[in-house]
């Protein structure tokens, strides 16, 4: 297991901060991400680092949606 699927089994028991990252993390107008912000440089194109790690956390056994945190 590597520490990234590690870190997404962790976090798919954390469906509020699992839903956050999938409801923020979303493509703009310009098809960059709207919730990578920076004052110094673009955000990256859409999907980001952050909602590719999402969605393998929602894919990962265990992921429980509607689950309270």
């Amino acid at each position: 297991m590597t520490d990234l699927t590690e870190a997404a089994r962790i976090v798919a028991g954390w469906p509020r901060v699992l839903t956050r990252l999938l409801d923020t993390h979303v493509p703009g107008p310009d098809g960059r991400c709207r919730g990578c912000t920076s004052q110094v440089s673009l955000p990256p194109r859409w999907p980001c680092a952050l909602t590719e790690f999402a969605r393998l956390a929602a894919a990962t056994p265990g992921h429980r949606p509607g689950h309270p945190s």
